[in-house]
């Protein structure tokens, strides 16, 4: 799992830790995003895009538009649709990664 993740202008720490009964969340404040260390490595980096859609949604102000239960719909709708544009499309996912340019974080 990678140690760390940008999201816009803001660099988030990644750690695994036991939580309760979610698999992650993000601390705004701290700027770290924490996974279940209890997760399966599918379910891990499925959470870790789940909460930087969060992150994405803050940086960008749209959660201020949102209450929690509209944001933590529009994440997860976003995370699966993702995820199977990513599998279903294997050419695509390539091309798309082949063609942009991004900074190591």
């Amino acid at each position: 799992m990678i140690k760390k993740i940008r999201v816009g202008a803001t660099t988030y720490k990644v750690r695994k830790k036991k939580l309760g009964s979610i698999w992650g969340y993000t601390d705004f404040e701290e700027e770290k995003i924490f996974i279940d260390s209890r997760a399966k490595d599918r379910q891990q980096v499925s959470t870790l895009l789940h909460e930087a859609l969060h992150a994405m949604i803050a940086e960008y102000g749209i959660n201020y538009t949102l209450d929690h239960n509209q944001d933590e719909s529009l994440v997860r709708t976003l995370e699966s649709g993702i995820v199977q544009l990513i599998l279903r499309n294997k050419e695509f996912t390539e091309e798309l990664v082949a063609s942009l340019e991004y900074d190591e974080c």
